[in-house]
Order: C-alpha cells, then sequence, then structure tokens
C-alpha cells in the first residue's frame, strides 16, 4: 500500500477529530459541587435573589464540570445532589420521596422521568447535560431568607436562563 502525504494528513485528522469527540463527551457524575444561583420572584421578575446548591459534578483533579452522566448503577455525592433537589423542587408527595443515599436505582430514575417530563427534556430516566440544563436545583438562601428552587444562574448582571 502506497502512502501519499495527503492520505497521511486526513487520517491523521480523522484520528485527531475522533479524540477530540471521545474527550468532548461528558464523564460520569463522580461528586458534587455549591452552584450559585438565583430565582425571579414577583410577576414582573423584579426581584432577584441568589442561591446555593449541591449539584452533581464530573470532577478530575482540580478541574470539575457540570456536564456529566448518570444511570442506573451509579453512586456516590452526585447521585445524592441530584436526589435532593429531585427530593425538593419535583416531588410532592411524602410517601414519594426518594431516600437520599447516593444510588441511582429504579426509583431515582423513574423521579428523573418525572423531572423530565415536567422540564420538556427528554423522557429517558437518564440524568445528563440536558436534563442538568433545564432542571430546578434546591438550594439555599444566600440574599433570601428561605431554601427555594430556582433555575436560573447567576451573573454580574442578574438571573440568566
Amino acid at each position: 500500500m502506497r502512502f501519499t502525504a495527503t492520505s497521511v494528513l486526513l487520517s491523521l485528522a480523522a484520528l485527531l477529530l475522533y479524540c477530540l469527540h471521545v474527550d468532548a463527551a461528558p464523564g460520569y457524575c463522580n461528586g458534587e459541587s455549591l452552584k450559585r444561583g438565583c430565582q425571579r420572584i414577583g410577576l414582573d421578575g423584579f426581584f432577584e435573589y441568589t442561591f446555593a446548591a449541591r449539584v452533581p459534578v464530573y470532577a478530575s483533579g482540580s478541574t470539575f464540570t457540570e456536564d456529566c452522566m448518570m444511570n442506573n448503577g451509579a453512586e456516590g455525592k452526585g447521585v445524592k445532589a441530584l436526589q435532593y433537589s429531585l427530593n425538593n423542587c419535583y416531588i410532592s408527595k411524602p410517601q414519594d420521596k426518594l431516600e437520599e443515599d447516593g444510588k441511582y436505582g429504579t426509583l431515582t430514575k423513574t423521579a428523573v422521568k418525572t423531572a423530565q417530563k415536567r422540564i420538556g427534556a427528554d423522557q429517558d430516566g437518564i440524568y445528563g447535560p440536558e436534563t442538568q440544563s433545564k432542571m430546578s436545583w434546591y438550594g439555599k438562601g444566600l440574599s433570601y431568607p428561605d431554601n427555594r428552587c430556582f433555575l436560573y444562574k447567576y451573573t454580574l448582571g442578574g438571573c440568566a436562563r
């Protein structure tokens, strides 16, 4: 087989694109982090309050990202943070509350599907970037005395979706 400079370059380019695609894929949520967010309150959204909530993250060394995934069999702090917000923002009946045990089982998957239906995400029961970006998180008030669910990101300019 004869190799030309063009075929070698095309092969290297294809390999590079494959590697970039693999590296860009979200990792398994193996931890939790505090996320600062805010909520608009009032019909005109005039009042904005800030909150801090625990959210699932993929951590590697000293860096982390919220773009991570969980499904049946996942365990750890990331699952526990998810269960906490599901219980406080999406499950209203006390008998339906999840045990916040950090284990992603059938009940957690069902609760994720319920939340996905409410937020307009694909109802596959898998926690991933789409669910994370549309979900409300239960947080402790920083500029408001009560804990509550919030869905807006906090920016220096105020609340942003």
